[in-house]
């Protein structure tokens, strides 16, 4: 029968013996240079992300200077004061937002919860005046707070970073009220956005509580999920793998803390700084190098089978022939003499067959 021909069992074991190497040192080469473009992969986007963590941290760094130099106006402090002249306050805190166009509102409040001045009075504001006593309440002697405001989620507007610092009197060194500094982020969300990246990967800046402050993907939420979160924030920086929820897809994350503020004493939130970028798209290369390396094998492989086929012959043919001639003299046929010459063992093989015949 055909298929237990000696020449297809040949071209079957040499298709075994062939292809089966070759895809396992191509499988070989694809875990150890994926394991390796993982690894570098990780480490561009964790470096990424602490080069933004500077940025954001030498932004927050200069807000926070520039509070400070506004809380130790004695002018400032003079609205503090029964009987003082808060047209000249005023006018002077007013004067401030020309300096900083970041600057969206600054509001005075006394020990007795008292609202005394305010740039930019409104609803909103009043209502936030509980949230500003309750995190003044966790503030120590000339300690700073800062934290994250998210807008209300009617609302377009950018978050905004709430700055809360004592008054101080400079007569007997007491407190007299505290500031709240309401600033605008809109700069630092352009910031994190002219950062030049390319491909299907953003860049993040979120808070402790899952505040998204910036992102560059079009696609983002408000809120970063719980995993995500936990996963980000258990340790200071580095990279891991996981589940992006924005991009629906595993990623590659890159993280980094944003550094505190060192000039002064600080409470705050924990900012992070991420980038995700998708694991199909940074093992786009790899896929298409094990592309290229299967074509490449295949087409050796068709190649040296092609010329395999052909030299086969010089095995299959003497074979047939002596094949042939057992059947003939099995036939009767005594005289038959076969002619082969191989100078090899089948030459060897046909001579005794003549013989015996």
């Amino acid at each position: 029968m055909k298929n237990r021909s000696i020449k297809y069992k040949l071209i079957r074991l040499f298709l075994i013996m062939g292809i089966t190497p070759s895809l396992l040192i191509m499988s070989i080469m694809y875990f150890g240079v994926s394991d390796n473009l993982e690894k570098q992969t990780g480490h561009n986007l964790q470096i990424l992300a602490t080069e933004t963590s500077l940025r954001v941290g030498l932004f927050l760094q200069n807000k926070i200077q520039n509070v400070l130099k506004y809380s130790a106006y004695s002018t400032l402090k003079r609205l503090f004061f029964p009987g003082s002249n808060e047209s000249m306050a005023s006018e002077f805190i007013r004067s401030l937002f020309k300096f900083d166009e970041d600057l969206n509102n600054i509001c005075l409040i006394d020990n007795n919860r008292n609202l005394l001045f305010s740039y930019r009075p409104n609803f909103g504001t009043l209502n936030k005046i509980d949230l500003w006593w309750e995190q003044a309440l966790r503030l120590h002697h000339r300690e700073i707070l800062f934290f994250s405001s998210p807008p209300s989620p009617s609302s377009s507007e950018k978050m905004k970073l709430e700055i809360i610092t004592p008054i101080m009197s400079d007569l007997n060194d007491k407190q007299l009220g505290f500031m709240a500094t309401n600033i605008d982020l809109s700069s630092l969300v352009k910031m994190i956005q002219t950062i030049p990246i390319s491909g299907e990967y953003y860049i993040s800046l979120i808070d402790q509580n899952g505040n998204l402050i910036s992102c560059t993907y079009e696609k983002k939420h408000r809120f970063i999920p719980e995993v995500l979160l936990k996963f980000l924030f258990e340790n200071s920086k580095g990279w891991l793998q996981g589940f992006d929820p924005l991009m629906k897809a595993y990623a590659v994350f890159g993280f980094d803390e944003v550094s505190e503020y060192k000039g002064h004493a600080l409470r705050g939130q924990i900012w992070k700084v991420y980038v995700s970028r998708k694991k199909e798209e940074a093992f786009e290369p790899i896929f298409w190098l094990l592309v290229k390396l299967l074509a490449i094998g295949m087409g050796v492989i068709l190649l040296i089978l092609i010329i395999f086929m052909f030299r086969i012959e010089a095995i299959w043919k003497p074979i047939f022939a002596l094949k042939k001639g057992a059947e003939m003299i099995g036939a009767g046929n005594l005289d038959m003499v076969l002619f082969i010459q191989t100078g090899d063992e089948l030459e060897d093989l046909a001579q005794t067959f003549n013989s015996m015949g």
